[in-house]
């Protein structure tokens, strides 16, 4: 098993040997700081050990049960909120004497997408009660969640970028923004591939309580 002989300790800023060494620039997920840390003959003593050697897979599947349904309701944020500038920007754009949003494309466009975020969020929130009741199917069920949200955002912001044309690339417009990090997550905490391949087993396998997730 990938977690046997696994340990989590804690490492204090002020270790000596460990380094905060790059931090990095990216294009999407801002807040969200990611960086290399260094540690050359770094030590820190047992007690910063967490519940003991060993135990990794034991803290993954106690206290994360519920990562990948996070996971999933923080990028299906991302698209409810493409999808509601969209919207809001059909309404208000007039082409050709009318409301965009009068135009059948744009209307079956949104419809669309305000179906799959709804499914998507009951989806998630299916997720998150099991991962509440430390069901056992929990983990693949946030595992599932969290690829069907964030494909189904990448997709609302994909179509929020058709309704608004030409002005979805433009700052002015948060659209291009919510893109950004809705195709972040198609490989954020897990990638989408990875995340289907161990509910896949784990279904198979009928061991939903081996699947701790990424």
């Amino acid at each position: 098993n990938l977690f046997d002989g696994g340990a989590v300790f804690i490492v204090p800023h002020d270790t000596d040997g460990f380094i905060a060494d790059t931090f990095h620039e990216k294009s999407s997920q801002r807040l969200a700081t990611n960086g290399t840390l260094k540690m050359e003959n770094c030590r820190v003593p047992k007690e910063n050990i967490l519940l003991g050697e060993g135990k990794l897979g034991q803290l993954r599947s106690q206290f994360m049960p519920g990562s990948k349904a996070e996971a999933a309701a923080t990028v299906l944020g991302v698209g409810r909120a493409a999808y509601e500038y969209a919207f809001d920007y059909a309404k208000n754009r007039k082409q050709g004497g009318k409301q965009i949003i009068e135009l059948q494309t744009v209307a079956i466009m949104l419809a669309h997408i305000a179906m799959k975020l709804d499914a998507a969020r009951l989806q998630i929130w299916k997720a998150g009660w099991l991962a509440d009741q430390k069901h056992p199917t929990a983990p693949v069920h946030g595992l599932l969640a969290k690829v069907n949200a964030s494909e189904t955002a990448f997709e609302a912001c994909r179509v929020a970028s058709e309704v608004l044309g030409g002005a979805s690339i433009m700052h002015e417009h948060p659209v291009e923004k919510y893109l950004r990090d809705a195709t972040s997550f198609l490989h954020s905490d897990g990638t989408n591939q990875l995340c289907l391949l161990r509910a896949s087993k784990a279904i198979s396998a009928d061991s939903y309580d081996q699947v701790f997730g990424f």
